[in-house]
């Protein structure tokens, strides 16, 4: 904290550190009962609170400062301030709790609040090592983080304020995670931060939990933010870990966890109020308790004051709404049940379901408040504990409320309905009423309810002003001359009359006078009327009447107060309307003898008949033959009509349904068919009738192709007693089955032999025969024509099998040389060229490799000749053998190769052998001529030979090698060409392959290619001498 002191001595303390959103608290709320008490927190100041007024000195100055930082100076803390040593100040929250805090900056002069209050020092007045650091590198323990004094070097441990932690070394201490907290200063780890409970959550860095907000809850440990209720779930308190369903005035816990912490089941249903009864058998104090802090108690308990006894005559009714809230309102009491008088609303309690064993009021949420809180909860299967107790919100009053300790309470016990999961009584006690949708309801005032089962009225000339009285002892009767009551009355506030008039006046206190009754009134002054009394309905009355007169026979009155119609005539009461008679009570349905006071219309199947008489009247009469009428009567509709073609009529006559499926009604000359019957339909049953749907004048033939059956026999077939309804397609019959358009007996008929169903839009209608390609054999697979038909549709002629001919029972197998590609053919094709068929009713087979077909039609295949191949099947040719092949053998697949050294043309049968000169390799249509320097010396040779050495081969196709001539040699094989002698070399014989030197004194004269040398001629010896 920041401590300014101003120039006027005003003393400032503003906190540092703490930010509007830092998640520290402190209680918002004191209670003489705090265990049962809602929470309700506010955020410690962030800011200055403002300066506070120089006192005695600055010290005590300071010393209010911290006292009203919290809450003001209307709720000021007994912190007490105390210099220890230089530069620390110690502050006592309580007798265990002391804060120390260290000067770590000084701005100004200080000395007038202490001489202590200067910059502490390390090693003096704060112990090095765990208070303060005076090394650069060292460390403040966990908890705790460092701050530099004044301009250092040395720095002070601080400890991590609540909410907060640091671990050895940490430079800022860190906020404790979502969902936990740590309520105390200097926490040393992660792990000092604990789980918030049930019902609250924490932010981050939270000193302290937060209560869940009404509307919210939190059934896990924790958790970081509450969870809005599910619909139609309610959360009423402050701190709520589950969410409430009421149903019938009954709470159940639906989401969240209960008291136990065993997860909630939700009963489902829809939320409706309800209304119960306790009667407080044990008052205890609940009366003569006194709150304090002059905080005022319940009004309930003041002014209910047969609360005294035990058991107390105070009953109590518990109104629970659909939203879980609660309204208790005392009954039978006539001290404060009197629901009229002013007093009364201040006597109702607004409560809340908290959990389904506990009822309880709340502190408003917002603003400055003091109050009582009070709680009904559960105690024992029959008895809840009724307590109240004083709680505020205002800090003036705080330490009143909070050091009290007092808690009024009594029993209640439950006499009726279902509360606070006390055993249910579903019989309502005497003072309430039974209403099956909201329970036991408070006799409400003008009536009383002595056995919990409905409210009786209290008698004319008598008055009940209280909710719940039990007897009839509780109607009193209306005093002095002026005002009587109506039966029921709360009050009495109907006028007195004189009853001295004689029969049939009444006394006027304007006119001071008894005047007349008017019509459709009477006074009976014998029978007790003290004035004059509208008269009831069914009766009526002529002016002055002394009684009132029922009605006549077939005339009514429906109201009170009817007065006579004619005087003289027949009508006293009014006459019904056309098609209606007068009754007694409406619905009863009877024509009344007198005194009828509605009119019920005839019902149907009667109409309004009207009957000689004195006066005349109207009665019901049943409608006759062949008629009926629907609905009430009316004017408009009062006459038994004719019941229409296509219908009939109950047996009532009441009203015409259509005649069902199958069946018809109409009318002939007049008369309706069927004749007598009214109730009944004719059934069309006889020959190719049926009715396809309801209310049909007349049946219908089915069309071809199907016959009548009706709908549901079994087995399906025509029904002559109660009509065919449908007409079913003969190929359910069986799949040959059919039925011309022509004829009239509704049976169908089957397809023979060579025939088949012939279909139309409506069904099987004929049989026609067969098309040619097509078959239909008999039931036995056989081809008798007689027979029925095996299939519904002919079947075509299978593969390689035909039938030209329509209307047949068969088919025909394909002859040789023929046969069919597929089903259903009127003739047979030929095989193509390249393939056979060898005998009937066979595929066309592919000519083998090595084989031919170069016909259409064949039955057989042909080998290829010499000279030629077939390497597939179904040629229809051979190939002739290439050049350098032969074949010479028929139906050959495949061509030989030519040998090495042979040859052949084209379509050879055989192979050549090449001539001497000439070679070839295998499979040779040509033979090819030696190179020069080879030869070849014979023939058949599959190479040429290189010419030896000491030859030559000079030209192509050589036979034979040629020897070097004299002068020549050939050194190597293949040679071409001799090489000639080089010059002075020779070579006297052929085929050489070397050449010789001349010998000494011999020469070829410069030549080459010799074959000898010439001697050298001598020379003279010449000198030159210089």
């Amino acid at each position: 904290m920041t401590i300014t002191i101003d120039t006027n001595c005003e003393v400032t303390l503003a906190p540092v550190g703490i930010a509007s959103t830092t998640n520290t608290y402190v209680p918002d709320i004191w209670s003489s009962n705090l265990a049962e008490t809602h929470p309700r927190l506010q955020r410690c100041p962030s800011a200055a609170r403002g300066a506070v007024t120089y006192t005695s000195s600055l010290s005590a100055t300071v010393t209010k400062a911290v006292q009203e930082h919290i809450y003001g100076s209307g709720y000021r803390l007994s912190q007490t301030l105390t210099w220890t040593e230089t530069g620390v100040l110690q502050v006592a929250e309580s007798a265990t709790c002391t804060l120390e805090y260290a000067v770590h900056t000084v701005s100004g002069t200080t000395t007038g609040i202490s001489a202590s209050a200067v910059l502490a020092t390390c090693g003096g007045s704060l112990s090095d090592g765990t208070e303060c650091l005076t090394s650069g590198v060292a460390n403040c323990p966990a908890g705790q983080i460092p701050v530099t004094l004044g301009a250092g070097p040395h720095r002070v441990c601080k400890l991590c304020r609540a909410g907060t932690y640091s671990n050895l070394g940490d430079a800022t201490c860190s906020d404790c995670i979502q969902g936990k907290y740590s309520g105390g200063v200097g926490a040393a780890s992660a792990a000092s931060c604990t789980n918030c409970g049930s019902g609250e959550y924490a932010a981050g860095g939270n000193a302290v939990c937060v209560p869940c907000e009404v509307g919210t809850y939190q059934a896990d440990l924790g958790q970081g933010s509450c969870d809005p209720c599910p619909k139609n779930t309610f959360a009423r308190w402050p701190g709520m870990k589950s969410c409430l369903r009421c149903v019938a005035g009954v709470a159940y816990c639906a989401a969240g966890v209960d008291d136990a912490d065993a997860n909630c089941v939700d009963p489902g249903g829809t939320p409706s109020g309800g209304y119960h009864v306790v009667q407080i058998t044990t008052p205890g104090d609940l009366r003569t308790c006194t709150l304090p802090s002059s905080i005022t108690k319940p009004d309930l308990f003041t002014r209910c004051s047969s609360m005294t006894s035990t058991p107390t005559g105070t009953y109590l009714s518990v109104y629970v709404n659909e939203w879980c809230g609660v309204a208790i309102s005392p009954i039978t009491d006539t001290s404060c049940s009197q629901v009229s008088a002013a007093y009364y609303s201040g006597t109702r309690i607004s409560a809340h379901y908290v959990s389904p064993k506990r009822i309880a009021t709340r502190l408003v949420t917002t603003g400055d408040t003091s109050a009582y809180m009070l709680s009904l909860q559960y105690s024992t299967t029959t008895t809840a504990d009724l307590k109240y107790w004083a709680v505020t919100s205002e800090e003036s009053k705080a330490s009143t409320v909070s050091g009290s300790t007092v808690l009024c309470d009594g029993v209640a016990t439950l006499t009726g309905g279902d509360l606070v999961d006390m055993t249910p009584i579903t019989a309502c006690p005497a003072g309430t009423y039974t209403d099956a949708t909201f329970g036991c309801l408070a006799c409400p005032a003008g009536k009383y309810c002595s056995d919990g089962t409905a409210a009786v009225d209290c008698p004319a000339t008598k008055y009940q002003q209280y909710l719940g009285q039990t007897s009839s002892s509780a109607c009193v009767a209306c005093s002095g001359t002026d005002w009587t009551s109506d039966a029921g009355s709360e009050t009495c506030d109907v006028p007195y009359y004189d009853e001295a008039c004689s029969d049939g006046h009444e006394y006027n206190p304007a006119t001071q006078a008894c005047e007349q009754c008017a019509a459709g009134t009477k006074r009976d002054k014998t029978g007790g009327d003290i004035a004059c009394v509208v008269c009831d309905p069914g009766t009526y009355s002529a002016a002055g009447a002394a009684i009132c007169t029922a009605c006549p026979k077939g005339q009514y009155s429906p109201a009170y107060g009817l007065a006579e119609q004619d005087g003289s005539g027949v009508q006293k009461c009014l006459y019904c309307p056309r098609g209606s008679i007068a009754v007694v009570t409406s619905g009863d349905g009877t024509l009344a003898t007198s005194g009828a006071k509605a009119c019920d219309p005839c019902p149907a199947g009667q109409y309004a008949k009207s009957y000689a008489g004195s006066p005349a009247y109207y009665d019901c009469t049943a409608c006759t033959g062949d008629t009926f009428r629907s609905g009430d009567a009316t004017p408009e509709n009062n006459v038994c009509v004719s019941i229409p073609a296509g219908y009939k009529a109950d047996s009532g006559r009441t009203t015409a349904t259509l005649c069902p499926k199958g069946q018809f009604s109409s009318y002939s000359t007049g008369s309706r068919v069927p004749a007598g019957s009214p109730a009944t339909c004719a059934p069309c049953g006889t020959g190719n009738q049926y009715a396809p749907r309801m209310g049909m004048s007349a049946c219908r033939p089915c069309p071809g192709g199907s016959y009548p059956t009706k709908l549901g026999s079994s087995p399906l077939g025509p029904d002559p007693t109660n009509g065919n309804d449908q007409c079913t397609a003969c190929s359910t019959v069986s799949a040959i089955s059919y039925r011309p358009f022509t004829d009239t007996t509704g049976t169908c008929l089957s397809c023979k032999a060579g025939k088949e169903v012939y279909a139309t839009g409506t069904g099987n209608t004929a049989c026609q025969p067969c098309i040619a390609g097509y078959y239909m054999p008999d039931k036995d697979s056989g081809s008798d024509s007689a027979k029925d038909a095996k299939f519904a549709s002919c079947q075509p002629c299978p593969e390689k099998q035909y039938q030209p001919s329509a209307g047949q029972t068969a088919c025909l197998s394909c002859p040789a040389g023929t046969t069919t590609q597929d089903s259903g053919n009127v003739e047979c094709t030929e095989c193509p060229l390249g393939y056979y068929s060898p005998k009937s009713a066979s595929d066309c087979l592919p000519a083998p490799r090595g084989t031919y077909v170069n016909t259409t039609g064949a039955t057989i295949y042909y080998s290829c000749p010499r000279g030629t191949f077939s390497n597939e099947a179904g040629a229809d040719s051979c190939e002739p053998c290439s050049p350098g092949e032969y074949s010479n053998t028929e139906g050959a697949k495949t061509c030989k190769s030519c040998a090495p050294g042979t040859y052949s043309k084209s379509k050879a049968t055989l192979c050549t052998k090449c001539q001497a000169g000439y070679t070839s390799p295998a499979g040779s249509g040509v033979c090819n001529p030696c190179k020069a320097g080879t030869y070849a010396a014979s023939a058949g040779l599959s190479a040429c030979t290189p010419c030896p050495r000491g030859n030559q081969c000079p030209t192509m196709a050589m036979s034979s090698s040629q020897a070097c001539r004299r002068g020549y040699y050939s050194s190597k094989s293949g040679s071409r060409l001799c090489t000639p002698c080089p010059s002075n070399t020779l070579q006297a014989n052929t085929g050489q392959t070397t050449c010789q030197a001349c010998p000494q004194g011999s020469t070829t004269r410069g030549l080459t290619g010799q074959s000898i040398c010439q001697q050298m001629r001598p020379q003279a010896l010449r000198r030159l001498t210089l």
